[in-house]
């Protein structure tokens, strides 16, 4: 597939909206050709200014960004040791760096980006908040909002989870994350492995370590991978919910021991 895309126009969005991620995606996906299926953000990458995406395998880095004065042009660099889906991720969050008035590389000419900085999701430091935006963008550009409403009637359920990252390669654990975050109900994914949280994700917020990771699951609900389970009633306060409320957890089993479990914190009737 080949894009023409108008450069200029998503840059514009850009400083009117303050720097709003979600629209500068947005500007792009309003000019994008009619397309079923995921959002093709190779081709997107290649029709504003990125010359080359290449692919290596990279110990400390998710990814980088080589940019030429006034990021006039741009190369791409991914971990070929991750995912399709992470390195799709990966590549929608150096596009934005690209793309933004106000991104600028902590080294001469390149930004680089760690694992971390994938999860980034709050923080006052400017790098900080440059590694939040383009996540935002990132799963903007990959799971636009604009098609998403589908998954969103009835009640909560973690298994659609999986219909999402197949609709848009995207990781189950994106999924889930997005998932989480435009859903109505207050809702938070907890991710696990061996019965082990390691973290905690409730939207708007960033991801939550200090509080959850390294304890043991209050309720481990064991499945086969890929399976969601049925919903089970717990204890508020083992889920860090404030008295007064009710909860209810479903759990999605993955390989390899991981798992996602969506708590669902509802009003006491």
């Amino acid at each position: 597939m080949v894009l023409r895309l108008d450069r200029i126009a998503i840059e514009e969005e850009a400083e009117a909206s303050g720097g709003d991620p979600e629209r500068m995606a947005n500007a792009i996906l309003d000019q994008m050709p009619s397309f079923f299926g995921p959002v093709p953000v190779h081709p997107i990458a290649r029709a504003l200014d990125i010359l080359e995406i290449r692919e290596e395998p990279l110990a400390s880095l998710e990814g980088a960004l080589v940019i030429t004065p006034g990021k006039g042009y741009g190369a791409i660099l991914l971990n070929s040791n991750s995912t399709p889906q992470r390195r799709k991720y990966t590549l929608g969050h150096e596009l934005c760096h690209f793309l933004h008035p106000w991104h600028r590389p902590a080294t001469p000419e390149r930004f680089n980006c760690t694992s971390r900085d994938m999860q980034e999701l709050g923080g006052s430091d400017q790098h900080a908040i440059q590694e939040s935006q383009a996540n935002r963008f990132a799963i903007e550009l990959l799971a636009p909002r604009r098609f998403l409403s589908f998954y969103l009637h009835g009640g909560p359920d973690i298994a659609i989870v999986n219909d999402m990252a197949r609709r848009f390669d995207i990781s189950k654990a994106a999924a889930a994350r997005r998932y989480a975050e435009i859903h109505d109900e207050d809702l938070t994914v907890v991710f696990s492995r061996h019965g082990v949280i390691d973290y905690a994700v409730k939207p708007p917020s960033p991801p939550n370590s200090t509080l959850w990771r390294g304890k043991a699951l209050p309720i481990e609900i064991k499945q086969r991978p890929g399976q969601a389970s049925q919903w089970i009633d717990a204890d508020p306060v083992d889920w860090n919910v404030r008295i007064g409320r009710s909860v209810r957890i479903q759990t999605l089993q993955q390989k390899d021991g991981y798992a996602m479990t969506l708590v669902h914190a509802q009003s006491s009737r």
